[in-house]
Parts: structure tokens; sequence; C-alpha cells
């Protein structure tokens, strides 16, 4: 046992770590960071009209529910702009020192206009990822169903991410009954 402690005392530093050193306040060696992480969610059972097939109209009803804040991550829910298009957005925003690759989630239980293809998509700085995104069919008898996606995203200081959906047809609805997306740095 004493070899094995060894070795990976030869490997790593070995002895006390500190809360600076897991992402304390203010602290940047290169090898340790702060957490930076971000999430709106969306509990009120709003609805988002589709008014012109294929165009993407934004998500504007999210709370901020947990952000890194300062330099690290924002969120703005006030549903103005960056956001182009159709309607303005509630936004996720990259800190000054919140670059790095991230974990990104993105869960809507919704209904909506029966027989509906809804397509929801992340964007970022004004342009669909097209990979982190969902099609779904929407049932007849308005039932509500979950849609999802998780992947990872290399972000840069000043990105913004937002939700964007758009449907196959004209003047469709979703009726969104919960709504979360989520931001968390894996690395800086």
């Amino acid at each position: 046992m004493k070899n094995v402690l060894a070795i990976l005392c030869g490997l790593f530093v070995c002895g006390a770590v500190t809360a600076q050193q897991i992402g304390g306040a203010g602290h940047d060696n290169g090898m340790y960071t702060e957490a930076s992480y971000g999430e709106l969610t969306d509990d009120t059972g709003t609805t988002l009209t589709i008014t012109t097939a294929g165009t993407w109209y934004g998500w504007v009803s999210a709370t901020a529910s947990d952000v890194a804040g300062g330099n690290l991550m924002t969120a703005d829910t006030s549903a103005t702009a960056p956001c182009t298009g159709a309607t303005d957005c509630d936004y996720l925003k990259v800190g000054t020192k919140g670059g790095g690759t991230y974990l990104m989630t993105l869960q809507f239980s919704f209904s909506g206009t029966g027989g509906a293809v809804v397509q929801c998509h992340v964007f970022e700085n004004q342009s669909s990822v097209a990979e982190l995104g969902f099609d779904r069919k929407l049932g007849v008898g308005g039932d509500i169903g979950s849609a999802s996606m998780t992947g990872l995203i290399a972000l840069d200081p000043n990105d913004i991410l937002d939700v964007r959906c758009t449907s196959d047809d004209d003047a469709d609805t979703i009726d969104i009954a919960h709504g979360q997306f989520t931001l968390t740095r894996i690395t800086p």
C-alpha cells in the first residue's frame, strides 16, 4: 500500500487540498478554476405560439434558477435582445472568465397542437447548434410528453446561448408544462 501511495504522490501533489484549490473565490491557477454554471427553468405552463412554420421562436418564459454569476455566467430572463427574428428570448451568457467545455442539457415536457412536429434547438450567438436539439411529433389527444437533449459544447467568454422552437405548420402551439436548460462547465 505504501508503494502505491508513493507512486500516487509522485504523480500528484500530496497533502491537504484547500477549498480555494477546488474552486474557491477568485482562485485560478490554471489547474483548478471556479465552477461555472447556469440554469433556466419554466414550471408556469406557458404557451409558445409558432405563427409561421419553419421560423424559430425564442423561449421567453424562463426563470434563472441557479446561475454562477459575475464573471462566470449570467442570465437574462427579460425576453429581450440579443435574439433576433420573430421573437426575443431568455438566455445564458458566458462571463469573461467562464470559457471552457460545458455539459449542456435541455428538457421540455409539453403538449400543443395535435399532430404538429416540433423542433427545439439551442442557439449559440444567433446560430442554431443542430446537434443540440430535438424533434418530437405531438399526439392528437393533448397528452403531455417530454423531449430532451444532452451534449458537450466548447464556449468562449461572452457567448450567448438560448433555446428556440419551430414547427411544421403555421399557428401551432407548444404548451410547456416544464422546461429546463442547463450549462455546467466540465473543463476550463
